[in-house]
């Protein structure tokens, strides 16, 4: 049973080892280990035995492989720079023609072994058609190098543009969910405050209220997305503190499907949109205010409605959004939907409404 199962060990062993290697040693290897048997039956033919082909293939290719090593180290460090691209034909025309030069000469001195008048293809000249063949086969690795090693700088420079831009999306959101927390805080302690000045019997439910949001913020800090039914059951609790401060002069019309619940959002998507509503709605709407929030799924689509009775009020004279809750739910939608999102404004006589559609995962 030992036996049988270490060729597969070595097998793997071997798969490690390549799988180590450089990129560089992976397509050298591979490219004179494909090389040299293609090539083979004309050296047969050159050399007419078998035993002086392998004699002439470990003479021209294995002096051609120390010399692409030797123009290895020479690309690698002209091409160190990014700018070096620009004299990179000089470069490879007079490394390839001195490497030519050398292994033309170093095939001359085995003349006598293996005659060269076969080899004639051009003109009558051995050393020209030899120095032709060999510059030729060192002009065509260079350009391989060249070109294998520029598309892989590109993807490189890609790769660390694109984790680059990751990292600053990934800020920028995390600083745009920061600001929603303070501001919900802020907004829900001046309620508790109000309720107090008045005496309210239900200010320890307010209280209550706002430590269960908090906990759910607390919870789902470190998360991008949360399932809508936990976000929808957390805002409950913040439409329970504002209809409290506003002595139950708020009517809410809320419901949620059960495809939308399993949905996947950016989490604090609902309270800005309720924020907003319920802020500008009071300035405006007769009492009590009228709050609507409808979450539905639809297909491939994540439906959100939120609308008040009232007006649209107009918060700077360059922007027309809404305040900056709204505002910063639009840049954080912007960024993790970028082309996939839509963000529509119905303005009405007696009444506003706020709809978001976003792709639902």
């Amino acid at each position: 049973m030992q036996a049988s199962g270490e060729p597969c060990h070595n097998v793997g062993s071997l798969r490690a080892i390549w799988s180590r290697l450089p990129l560089f040693w992976r397509f050298q290897l591979a490219g004179w280990a494909a090389f040299v048997p293609l090539t083979f039956p004309l050296k047969v033919m050159l050399a007419g035995t078998i035993p002086g082909a392998v004699l002439l293939s470990v003479i021209r290719d294995g002096s051609s492989f120390a010399l692409t090593l030797a123009m290895w180290v020479i690309y690698r460090r002209v091409l160190r720079e990014q700018n070096r691209y620009r004299v990179i034909v000089p470069i490879v025309t007079v490394v390839c023609l001195t490497a030519g030069l050398l292994q033309t000469g170093f095939v001359l001195l085995f003349d006598d072994i293996f005659p060269l008048e076969k080899e004639v293809f051009f003109i009558t000249s051995v050393e020209f058609s030899l120095f032709y063949e060999r510059t030729a086969l060192l002009v065509c690795w260079s350009l391989l190098y060249v070109g294998i090693k520029q598309m892989r700088d590109g993807m490189e420079r890609e790769l660390r543009l694109s984790l680059v831009e990751s990292e600053k999306r990934g800020a920028e959101l995390k600083l745009l969910r920061a600001q929603m927390n303070p501001h919900f805080l802020f907004n829900s302690l001046t309620a508790i405050e109000a309720g107090l000045g008045k005496q309210l019997p239900n200010v320890s439910g307010m209280v209550q209220a706002l430590a269960d949001y908090l906990h759910y913020s607390l919870t789902h800090r470190n998360d991008d997305f949360v399932p809508m039914g936990e976000e929808y059951d957390a805002l409950m609790g913040y439409l329970a503190l504002e209809r409290a401060s506003l002595d139950g002069k708020l009517s809410i019309d809320s419901q949620i499907d059960d495809e939308a619940r399993k949905a996947l959002v950016p989490g604090i998507i609902l309270q800005p949109l309720v924020e907003n509503a319920v802020k500008y709605g009071r300035e405006t709407s007769p009492s009590p205010l009228q709050l609507r929030l409808h979450v539905l799924r639809a297909g491939p689509e994540l439906q959100i409605e939120v609308s008040n009775s009232g007006h649209w009020v107009e918060t700077d004279g360059n922007r027309s959004t809404g305040g900056v809750g709204l505002e910063n739910l639009q840049r954080r939608l912007a960024l993790l939907y970028p082309g996939q999102h839509r963000l529509e404004i119905t303005r009405e006589a007696e009444h506003v409404s706020v709809r978001i559609c976003i792709p639902a995962k």
